[in-house]
């Protein structure tokens, strides 16, 4: 876990544009584990609390990320533990209101008996508020909680269930479950996920409803999510041991096929291609509609329901060396446009690969999908171009066009259709499979 931070502000390769951030902070976040790992705990307390005050989000991501799977993964060791206890210690009510809910799940793994775990449960439903505490992750440290009394086979009889339903009352009061606003993806993305696995592990314990499976299906990482998957990558793999694959959609299309729901079972089908436009869910889709003709036509359906959820683009033009790309003009072909920049190391990575696939659909003449970037920021980029023998179509941008896109993490990959709508594929993905796949190249 060396060099926690730079894999923190660079998860699934994306890099952010933030607010200037000490330099210590990240100096003090990349020697914490090594601190935790020594005794007695003073030094990893006293650089604990400077972290929190000089920038409180990488003491977070170190509370809940680092430490958090250290409890897992290390709990024979001891030192996880010692360094909680010692911050529990200080008895400060600003740090125990952060820490209070993993220390709570920390002693969860060390209940014996019916009347310990129902002492637990009951302590931790004490902590719960009226709302969320993505600070404090009260949620997860919750769902946690039961996961490890479930493990070890201690689950009483009735708080379980009234923890389990305290939780996602929470989840659901948060305002932006379905569109995001601004600022609020990652919030976002964290409440979804949360809630589509306190449904379904409702659905597994309380009687296997109907309406739990569809809604873990419907609060499983959408496209948007899939965006920053950062915000629950590490909640997924605490609550599930793997952060792959994550999402109820599966499990609500076999139910649905098996109760012959076969008209929902399309429209569940049709919203995870959109979001996961793999080869393989792709052809999932082609033959479920080759065995139900009845439900339409997939070409005809695929095309429709992807234009009806791309997005009008802004109303730029965007001047290159040769021409200028308007999006106000209607045209033959989709754009594939990716947003770079020279001092982006997850961009540049990326760049070797996007020249030949650039090479190769600008150089037919009736391609149906046309490669372009823009690069955010860059200096000296034309030199860059030249060092690196890059010849795909880039133009210089700034703010002006990123803010009317919602851009703010590169690289970011937009696909334009024909009549200037688009959308964003994230980043991780085979992003070519993706691109060939929404517009049925």
């Amino acid at each position: 876990m060396k060099n926690y931070v730079l894999a923190v502000l660079l998860i699934a390769g994306a890099f952010s544009v933030s607010a200037q951030i000490p330099r210590e902070a990240y100096d003090l976040t990349n020697s914490m584990e090594d601190l935790w790992r020594t005794s007695p705990k003073e030094k990893a307390v006293d650089a604990s609390l400077k972290l929190n005050k000089l920038y409180q989000p990488f003491y977070l991501d170190n509370l809940h990320n680092s430490l958090a799977q250290l409890l897992v993964l290390e709990r024979s060791k001891g030192y996880p533990q010692d360094y909680l206890q010692a911050m529990w210690d200080l008895q400060d009510p600003s740090i125990r209101s952060i820490i209070e809910p993993i220390y709570v799940w920390n002693q969860s793994f060390d209940v014996k008996t019916m009347k310990e775990a129902e002492n637990v449960l009951q302590s931790f439903y004490i902590l719960l508020k009226d709302s969320t505490d993505r600070k404090a992750k009260i949620e997860l440290y919750g769902l946690l909680v039961l996961k490890t009394l479930e493990d070890k086979k201690l689950l009483p009889a009735e708080m379980p269930a009234k923890l389990l339903e305290k939780i996602i009352s929470n989840l659901q009061k948060y305002p932006d479950l379905e569109k995001p606003t601004n600022n609020q993806v990652v919030p976002r993305a964290w409440h979804r996920y949360l809630l589509a696995y306190s449904m379904y592990l409702k659905f597994r314990t309380q009687g296997e409803s109907f309406e739990c499976l569809k809604a873990a299906a419907h609060y499983s990482p959408d496209l948007t999510d899939m965006q920053r998957r950062d915000a629950y990558n590490y909640d997924a793999y605490l609550l599930e041991g793997s952060n792959k694959n994550v999402g109820y959609q599966p499990q609500f299309i076999q139910y649905l096929n098996n109760n012959n729901r076969f008209s929902e079972e399309l429209d569940v089908l049709l919203e995870n291609t959109f979001g996961v436009p793999t080869n393989s869910n792709m052809q999932r889709l082609k033959d479920f509609l080759a065995h139900h003709v009845d439900l339409g036509i997939f070409q005809d359906l695929w095309t429709k329901y992807v234009d009806a959820r791309m997005v009008p683009a802004p109303a730029l033009q965007i001047t290159y060396q040769t021409d200028v790309f308007d999006f106000t003009k209607p045209r033959t072909n989709w754009t594939f446009i990716d947003v770079w920049g020279t001092w982006c190391s997850p961009c540049c990575k990326e760049l070797p690969h996007l020249n030949e696939i650039a090479a190769k659909y600008n150089s037919l003449p009736e391609s149906k999908i046309r490669i372009r970037t823009f690069s955010y920021m860059s200096t000296n980029l034309k030199d860059f171009m030249a060092k690196n023998n890059y010849f795909f179509p880039v133009a210089e941008i700034g703010p002006e066009v990123t803010a009317p896109f919602g851009i703010n993490s590169y690289p970011t990959k937009l696909l334009v259709s024909p009549d200037n709508k688009y959308l964003i594929i994230p980043f991780n993905v085979n992003w070519e499979e993706y691109m060939r796949n929404y517009c049925l190249f």
